[in-house]
């Protein structure tokens, strides 16, 4: 009886509030690099969630002397995204990457 009553104590205090949802900075901004189809050849994913509607978002990544910009796109100016295709961009390698934001 003892042992039941110490699980469920501990299991109330791990549960916190169910509408706690902790602190969650803005912007998200989500990168992803993987070579899917060759090792020459990188797919770049990019995703940014903000609660401040932009008029656009434009993304910057770099490897050494080569440098590829895009303006990601959206629906709704909240979520914004893009997918590219790199030619020679290594994503096992170092590469710096910039995302600006364009008020309206």
């Amino acid at each position: 009886m003892k042992l039941v009553n110490y699980v469920t104590v501990i299991t109330l205090i791990g549960c916190g509030n169910p509408g706690e949802t902790g602190d969650i900075s803005m912007p998200v901004e989500i990168i992803s690099c993987s070579h899917p189809d060759s090792i020459f050849e990188a797919s770049v994913y990019v995703e940014v969630e903000d609660d401040i509607e932009w008029n656009k978002v434009h993304f910057e990544i770099s490897q050494g002397e080569r440098v590829w910009k895009t303006r990601l796109q959206t629906g709704d100016n909240i979520i914004w995204w893009t997918k590219m295709q790199l030619i020679e961009l290594d994503c096992y390698s170092e590469f710096n990457h910039r995302i600006d934001y364009e008020a309206r």
